[in-house]
């Protein structure tokens, strides 16, 4: 019996069902172990034990009833590659016809009173070397499901004990609101904590395309506040002493469904009191105004606005602040992290008093009596160049020893 069941969902699904120790009641419910679904020879889903109890007498009010459902250590898995998702086909028409169970003229109501979600983990990966685009585990979900006129909608409460964006940007201690209708899963009021921090946002998924649209476009909108700057740079194996500060951030991020790894976003950062102790950019300016200190100096502020598109990071502004000292910029930094900003120094009469006069008489007045001159900045973070040496002393500069 239980081979028949899997070849007749296996059907239907248009992947391999496979499970172990299936047990109906036909008067209260079933329970089955080690359930596995598989699509494209690539597993698609695995739930270590599934529990349904239904109500038998609510097909005489013309409904399906399920008073609970339990999922326990549940595995999702979807992938992308060569332009496609690789899940589970199900026949034309089986879903839908399914979920509305028509039968002559009768169409049944279908409600999951009690749905529990627990010990989940659900991984997105693309791309021909398999990169993972998210993963959550530890995720647990208690909520409830009603279909009607072959419409679904869905409420419920979510925790995670961690939630990965890309490689590194990590969320921990997550909870959420879930909601499901018209073919669109959204997560609201997320919060959690990442690296000394707290973050806050939402994530929106459409299971299906806009009437007339082609395109899926999924949304992630994150707010980070008091995040330990130096803890965030070690995530991604930076040098954690790079920058010492305390960072505000959002982002919105967006993209197509159906091309997954082409991802776009905008956002604006800042912190206060902050020490850029290891660019190099910044040590490179500072031994040209002869100010090798200025990698010591604390700024008031760093902030600045940015987008993500075109495989590249577009910076629309930069400013790093400090009572002597304002950098002004804007440009780019590509994905094979060449960059290319158009930089304004500003110092202020008590720094310029400190440069020497051959330094200072290329600086243009402000009408506030500081003084500034733009240059431009090139190569990489770790090998920047920069005209700001041929600007004030006739020659070229490409490294901080310059």
């Amino acid at each position: 019996m239980t081979e028949k069941i899997h070849a007749v969902f296996s059907q239907k699904f248009g992947g391999r069902l496979t499970s172990k120790n299936l047990r109906i009641n036909l008067l209260r419910g079933l329970t089955v172990q080690e359930l596995r679904l598989e699509a494209a020879a690539a597993v698609f889903l695995e739930i270590r034990r599934v529990s349904v109890e239904y109500s038998p007498l609510a097909l005489c009010r013309k409904q399906i009833k399920v008073p609970r459902l339990d999922l326990e250590q549940a595995r999702l898995n979807f992938t992308h590659q060569n332009d496609a998702w690789l899940l589970p086909r199900p026949r034309h028409n089986f879903i839908k016809q399914a979920l509305t169970l028509s039968t002559g003229h009768n169409t049944f109501v279908i409600r999951l009173d009690n749905i529990n979600l627990s010990d989940t983990t659900v991984s997105l990966r693309a791309g021909a070397d398999g990169n993972e685009l998210f993963h959550a585990d530890g995720i647990n979900l208690t909520g409830r499901l009603a279909i009607q006129n072959r419409q679904g909608t869905a409420q419920g409460r979510l925790t995670a004990r961690d939630m990965q964006f890309g490689a590194t940007l990590t969320l921990h201690d997550i909870q959420a609101q879930v909601s499901y209708a018209n073919d669109e899963l959204r997560c609201t009021q997320l919060s959690g904590s990442a690296y000394g921090g707290q973050a806050t946002g939402a994530i929106t998924i459409p299971l299906a395309p806009a009437p007339g649209a082609t395109k899926q476009y999924y949304g992630v909108s994150l707010h980070f506040s008091d995040i330990d700057f130096p803890a965030l740079l070690k995530a991604f194996n930076a040098d954690p002493t790079l920058l010492q500060t305390r960072l505000n951030f959002s982002c919105d991020l967006w993209g197509d469904l159906n091309h997954p790894s082409l991802i776009q976003g905008k956002g604006w950062f800042e912190s206060k009191a902050t020490r850029l102790t290891g660019v190099k950019v910044l040590d490179l300016i500072g031994n040209l105004l002869k100010q090798p200190g200025l990698r010591d100096t604390q700024f008031d502020t760093v902030h600045g606005s940015f987008k993500i598109a075109d495989d590249q990071l577009t910076f629309y502004f930069l400013e790093i602040i400090s009572p002597d000292l304002k950098i002004s910029a804007s440009g780019t930094v590509k994905y094979d992290q060449t960059i290319d900003f158009d930089v304004l120094l500003t110092v202020n009469p008590t720094l310029l008093q400190q440069l020497p006069a051959e330094v200072t008489e290329q600086f243009s007045t402000q009408p506030d009596g500081s003084k500034s001159i733009a240059c431009k900045v090139s190569g990489t973070p770790e090998a920047p160049a920069c005209n700001l040496a041929d600007k004030l002393y006739g020659k070229a500069a490409d490294s901080p020893s310059s």
